[in-house]
């Protein structure tokens, strides 16, 4: 995951569209590739690799646009976002837990890189959202100066946000199973 330098989030409205489009992929030098199938009938992919790897693949995304659900293009914070993906970040007791839900993956990735350009949070975990019928989530923590900056962020996103202070039940206990 070190070495993936940009990523390529990319929501197909069919499975079959997603496979077809892949299909036409010439270059395979990436770093990183995954292909998830989403309920309702979606599928996701992640393409990470060097800057010349996801270019190709973006240039290919502008094409394709008519069947692509969501896509973003992630050239900062892609090392933190993906352990988010996977489940490797290790939580730390901050002052607030959060959670944000998004319509998509794509969406949560890109709320995920906005909130870590813009403000100083610690990212969690990103639901991918697989059992989730398309929702995703966004499992953060931060100190309470930034609370205020993240909820805009998440209201001009159109996202729905939660926050749990520090002191809550459910925040200690999270942090103790971390």
């Amino acid at each position: 995951m070190d070495a993936v330098k940009s990523l390529v989030i990319l929501e197909f409205k069919k499975i079959t569209e997603g496979y077809k489009f892949l299909s036409n992929i010439k270059n395979s030098n990436f770093d990183f590739f995954e292909i998830s199938p989403q309920s309702p009938g979606k599928l996701v992919c992640l393409i990470g690799g060097g800057e010349a790897e996801t270019n190709e693949i973006w240039s290919a995304v502008k094409k394709a646009k008519k069947n692509i659900l969501n896509s973003y293009f992630l050239k900062n914070n892609v090392v933190e976002i993906l352990k988010s993906l996977y489940g490797q970040q290790k939580p730390s007791a901050q002052d607030f837990f959060g959670v944000i839900q998004t319509k998509s993956v794509s969406a949560s990735i890109k709320i995920s890189d906005y909130l870590l350009t813009n403000s100083k949070i610690y990212l969690l975990e990103i639901d991918s959202g697989r059992s989730l019928n398309g929702t995703s989530l966004v499992y953060f923590t931060g100190n309470k100066s930034e609370q205020k900056k993240i909820q805009r962020i998440a209201k001009i996103q159109n996202a729905d946000i939660a926050i749990l202070q520090k002191g809550n039940p459910i925040t200690s206990r999270y942090f103790q199973l971390g």
